[in-house]
Parts: C-alpha cells; structure tokens; sequence
C-alpha cells in the first residue's frame, strides 16, 4: 500500500485497531478502511500546505462509502475534539453531511438537505469550497453519486459566524478527531481525498469531480489532468504497489 500525498508527510495510523486495505472497495478498486484506526498528520502547524488552508479559499474534494454507525463520524478534522480549527463530519442516521470553520465570537454549522442523503452503503464523491477570510461567507457542497454528478446542494445554517477565524493548533485527522474516539470515528471506506489551497473555478472543480465521477462512480478510462496551475497541496490516494 502506497500514500500518494503533495506537501505533507509523517502521516501515521492512530488508535487502537489496524487500518485495512481493501482491495475490492469503492467501484472494485483499492480503498482504506480506517477500522477506528484514524490517519494523523501531527500538529497542522508543521505543515504550512494546509495550515488554516481555507485562508483565502479552499477546495475539498472526497471519494468515500459511509458503512453505517451512528453519531456524528468525522470525515477530516482539524480541531482535535473542540479546539480551534475546520471539521467536515457525516451523520448516518440522517445521511447528512457538516461542515464548520471556528471563529473567535462563535461558529456556524452547515449541514446539507435531507433530499439529497448520502446513504450508507453507497459510493460518493463529495466536492466543498470555503474561504475563511469572513465571518460573512458561506460554504458550497456539492454531490455525486452513480445518477448525479456534481449536484450544487441548498446548505442549512445553524448558529452564525463572528469575529475572526480561529488559528488552528490542532493534529489534521483523516477519519477521526484523536487517537481513541470511536464514538465520532468514520465507518467506512476513502479511496481518494483532494485538497486544493484556493477556490477552484467552475469548469476546473467539474475537470476534478469529473476525474472521480468517472474513477469511483462510473468507472471508465479518464485522461483527465488535475494539477491545475498552482494550488494543489494534498492528494490522499490508497493503491496497490506493483510488483
């Protein structure tokens, strides 16, 4: 198993069971089942690349299967169970996704619709943008399955951002939001997670999502070229290495 990553490293496995790779995952291709055994980065501090990256703009793009559970199951965290910093969590229960950026004078939630679940037991690719530079401004979501690709969500706010954005001091958590919380830990499975450190122009994030649609979704041969001119800072993709 390979850990294919533009502008981090020391990434390490945390908790108490082993992570599998499943040879056989998303859309028959390799895909990483955490097993509460989350990936961990260490502090975002010691890695500029993603360090408050929604400073300016962001683009998040996942490729994951949610397998059930409950509760509120962190897809990637940066604020180390209540600390400063960005989290992007998935509710079984509801089939809703999360998202919030901390800021000094208190912190809006975002959480998209009941019409448009993602179901567990089925392949997604989730696509988010954010800038963080105001307390005005409002992430986008954006939805792919086998019959969607790249459904713009209507987002649900709850509570309301102020002030200014939280410094994260944090550890940066693919799955989970420390070393032993199985309460909040991911049931299921990540084949592919992209982070661009600005907000992607429309027909790029398509070019993008298009690359996963057609990778994890409806899987056929794509050409597509994804590091666009600058701001391209961490792909996550689990493989097989050839003998």
């Amino acid at each position: 198993m390979t850990n294919q990553v533009a502008g981090l490293s020391n990434i390490q496995f945390a908790g108490y069971n082993n992570p599998q790779l499943v040879s056989y995952g998303i859309a028959g291709k390799p895909s990483i089942s955490l097993a509460n055994s989350p990936l961990v980065t260490g502090p975002t501090t010691a890695f500029p690349a993603i360090n408050n990256v929604f400073d300016g703009g962001a683009t998040v793009f996942i490729a994951f299967r949610p397998n059930g559970g409950t509760g509120a199951q962190r897809l990637l965290d940066t604020t180390q169970q209540g600390g400063n910093g960005w989290e992007i969590y998935y509710s079984p229960d509801s089939g809703k996704i999360s998202f919030s950026q901390r800021f000094s004078g208190g912190s809006a939630t975002w959480e998209t619709p009941a019409s448009a679940p993602f179901t567990v037991g089925s392949n997604y690719v989730l696509a988010l943008t954010y800038n963080a530079d105001s307390a005005a401004n409002v992430p986008s979501i954006w939805r792919s399955d086998f019959y969607n690709n790249g459904q713009a969500l209507t987002l649900t706010q709850s509570g309301s951002n102020s002030g200014t954005r939280n410094a994260e001091s944090g550890n940066f958590w693919i799955g989970s939001r420390n070393y032993n919380d199985s309460g909040e830990a991911f049931n299921g499975l990540f084949s592919e997670i992209l982070i661009y450190n600005n907000v992607l122009s429309s027909a790029n994030r398509q070019a993008v999502n298009d690359y996963l649609y057609y990778t994890y979704l409806v899987p056929e041969p794509s050409t597509l070229f994804l590091f666009f001119s600058g701001g391209f800072v961490a792909w996550f993709a689990w493989r097989r290495r050839r003998s």
